[in-house]
């Protein structure tokens, strides 16, 4: 949904007359969503250019967080033609900060109609892991799988766990989302001496 969201900052200077008033908007995180000129919100993916790391030693997982479903980290899922699973085949990536996520999507290598089952985990400490989410269906596709979740994470792990094509496995891309801030500017903001809410409208409030 397009949101009015610029028109909001560019009121809230306009009252205080003091360009601070854009310290409103900052956060222990960096923001989770650009503002176009047009004042449309775009959710920003968190792990996009950030930190990996992979399994298996001496692989590099940046391929998975490139915003290019053309490359990809290629571990193997099994040593043993599928026998058993390879503790190795993991991707993960540092946001850099925590945030509470919302949505995580993943894209696998993808060619004749191959499906892959996988496991998504999150983490604040990178030691203790939670599930987020798992893949344990047939559904392929050359674009994103998206998996609603609710978390405070730092680091996302997917580990894959089976490639029907062969015991390779694929990881394109690796993207995770928080619409957290947002919902919180939609939601309005106590600022002390007036409250700012922007309605589904765009229609800017100020009181106080």
């Amino acid at each position: 949904m397009s949101k009015k969201i610029l028109a909001m900052i560019l009121a809230i200077v306009m009252v205080l007359g003091t360009v601070p008033a854009l310290a409103l908007l900052s956060t222990a995180s960096p923001l989770a969503y650009t503002v176009t000129e047009y004042g449309n919100v775009v959710l920003t993916d968190l792990a996009y250019g950030k930190t990996t790391t992979t399994g298996k030693s001496g692989t590099s997982g940046s391929k998975a967080v490139d915003n290019n479903t053309d490359t990809y980290v290629d571990i193997p899922y099994s040593n043993d033609g599928g026998a058993t699973l390879n503790p190795e085949c993991w991707v993960s990536v540092d946001l850099g900060a925590e945030y509470h996520i919302d949505d995580i999507k993943i894209a696998n290598y993808w060619t004749s109609q191959r499906y892959y089952y996988f496991d998504l985990y999150g983490s604040t400490d990178n030691t203790n892991w939670t599930l987020l989410a798992q893949k344990r269906d047939s559904a392929h596709s050359k674009q994103f799988h998206s998996f609603p979740v609710d978390a405070t994470v730092r680091y996302v792990k997917e580990v894959g766990i089976y490639d029907s094509a062969n015991t390779g496995y694929h990881f394109a891309e690796i993207q995770v989302y928080s619409n957290d801030e947002f919902s919180a500017l939609e939601k309005g903001w106590d600022c002390g001496n007036f409250t700012a809410s922007l309605s589904d409208a765009g229609v800017l409030t100020i009181s106080g």
